[in-house]
């Protein structure tokens, strides 16, 4: 995905999203990328669909998975943590 900030169709101001109606906003998401709002010229939201806005909340849950993965099985010996309370894997898993 491109940097959206940089696409003057998916930047609107804040008036003219007030203006537009949710209807007009509806169609516009099933089509284009998230709107940014502006006000005084400044980002003050993203606008996303439905859909979007769970696939981003998915990926945001997965990628925690995956960092307290990453923390458990980290270690000076590289060993996941469920074996790091034996002084040796063989003491461990004969």
């Amino acid at each position: 995905m491109q940097n959206m900030f940089h696409d003057p169709k998916n930047i609107i101001p804040l008036t003219q999203f007030a203006q537009e109606g949710a209807s007009s906003i509806r169609e516009r998401l099933q089509t284009e990328e998230p709107l940014i709002l502006l006000q005084d010229d400044r980002p003050v939201a993203v606008v996303l669909s439905p859909e979007e806005y769970q696939r981003l909340g998915e990926l945001a849950a997965e990628n925690e998975l995956l960092r307290e993965a990453n923390r458990r099985m980290a270690g000076d010996d590289g060993l996941p943590a469920f074996l790091k309370d034996h002084s040796t894997r063989e003491q461990c898993c004969p």
